[in-house]
């Protein structure tokens, strides 16, 4: 991954969600899914 910092927050989804023995293009995949479903939650409080 060219950039540091998107780069340390997907080792960091990685590592939480137990997703170490995926593609880093896979993980990746997911990491923006949950990006993106994370701010749109039922339970959140926005």
């Amino acid at each position: 991954m060219r950039d540091r910092i998107i780069d340390a927050y997907l080792r960091d989804f990685v590592a939480e969600f137990g997703l170490a023995d995926m593609e880093q293009t896979k993980a990746f995949e997911h990491f923006v899914n949950y990006c993106v479903i994370s701010r749109h939650r039922l339970d959140s409080s926005e």
